[in-house]
């Protein structure tokens, strides 16, 4: 693999990777009479390398655990942050999660040395890998291998089209498909249903001293599971279809990614014009944007910061019809937008005077006009006060 190539495309959907999991495969009326019957809770998923940027919020069923990490590779253009999210029962029998995006790769030429399966920027390589073998090796291997009694019992496409319109991405093109799978888990039997897309080859050309060359990928995302013990497998799904509606990615998030991308791609190039081989370039760059991170989140939280104003007066020149209609969506939610000393603006609950935010995503709200919580917070989180957005 000689060099991470760039594609919009693949980097937006990279970007999205953990949005909405599969509300086209679910039906609407039973996720609305479990959204019924029990109680969400919001959730917000951050990213702990810059600052606690908010990646995605969701609901989640109320007192689930969740575990959540979002992890950067930096030697990695189109692909370089994955994220991850699991949320279980409090007795551990049923489950959510929401698996990092991956991509493989192949070559028409110079493969010598390359072995099917080595990782290199991000991607596997993986000539012309089906959407079975990507499923199975890329999702399911690695993250239920270790698991004892695990097997594959079910294999069955899904309709891509009407999954990439779900998903908001309609000119989306590939394949998708579900693979139940069996293992046991403290001696419980388990049952789980893993899901893919898979998109259509991505074809780079390169032109270098030694001719035309081409450099195919396929990237497998908005992966997720779904299991159970006991035999609540179907139970599950409800729950699914409601957590799949709620699931909003950040723009600001969105925007980072592709700056931090683009970022990437430019000081790749720059070490290759400097005489870097692909692995020492690309080695090289993962520890100096490492070692100079605050000066990139700096950065990052500028353009960030610019956006937001910008953002801001496109709504001031929008006029007054768009304020009211506004004030009548946040009177229907039930919600009223604060200032967000880290964030801009934010949606808070319409029942409480006062609010606090830590910047990790982490809210607090009270209608005592006293209440401070970082009063015997004993060296915990930072609360910033809230003010109503004008």
């Amino acid at each position: 693999m000689r060099h991470p190539p760039a594609s919009s495309l693949l980097g937006r959907v990279a970007a999205f990777a953990l949005a909405a999991a599969l509300a086209a495969a679910l039906p609407a009326a039973p996720a609305a009479a479990a959204a019924a019957a029990m109680r969400f809770t919001p959730y917000t998923i951050t990213d702990p390398s810059y600052g606690g940027m908010r990646v995605a919020t969701l609901s989640l069923p109320a007192g689930w655990q969740v575990q959540q990490r979002v992890q950067w590779d930096y030697t990695s253009a189109n692909y370089p942050v994955r994220v991850h999210l699991r949320a279980q029962s409090p007795d551990g029998r049923m489950w959510i999660e929401l698996l990092p995006m991956d991509a493989v790769y192949w070559m028409d030429r110079f493969t010598q040395g390359l072995r099917p399966g080595q990782r290199s920027f991000g991607a596997v390589y993986a000539p012309n890998a089906t959407i079975d073998q990507a499923m199975e090796h890329l999702v399911v291997m690695p993250w239920r291998g270790q698991l004892p009694g695990l097997r594959i019992v079910s294999r069955r496409p899904v309709d891509a089209a009407r999954m990439a319109q779900a998903f908001g991405y309609p000119a989306l093109r590939g394949e998708a498909m579900a693979m139940r799978v069996r293992y046991s888990v403290d001696g419980a039997a388990a049952e789980e249903d893993f899901y893919g897309f898979y998109t259509a080859t991505h074809t780079i050309p390169y032109q270098g001293p030694q001719g035309l060359s081409h450099e195919y990928h396929r990237m497998l995302v908005l992966a997720h599971a779904v299991g159970a013990t006991d035999g609540l497998l179907d139970s599950v799904y409800p729950l699914l279809g409601t957590v799949a509606a709620s699931v909003r990615p950040d723009p600001d998030y969105q925007r980072h990614v592709q700056e931090v991308s683009r970022y990437i791609t430019e000081q790749f190039n720059a070490y290759l014009q400097r005489g870097y081989d692909s692995i020492r370039a690309a080695g090289q760059l993962s520890r100096t944007i490492s070692a100079n991170n605050d000066a990139l989140l700096a950065s990052m939280q500028q353009q960030r910061a610019a956006q937001q104003r910008a953002d801001a007066a496109r709504r001031q020149a929008a006029g007054g019809g768009r304020d009211a209609a506004d004030a009548f969506s946040q009177y229907i939610r039930g919600t009223t937008r604060m200032t967000d000393p880290y964030w801009g603006t934010s949606e808070r609950d319409s029942n409480y005077s006062h609010h606090w935010t830590d910047g990790q995503g982490n809210y607090r709200a009270s209608n005592d006009a006293t209440y401070n919580p970082n009063v015997g917070a004993g060296g915990g989180p930072t609360w910033q006060r809230m003010e109503p957005a004008r």
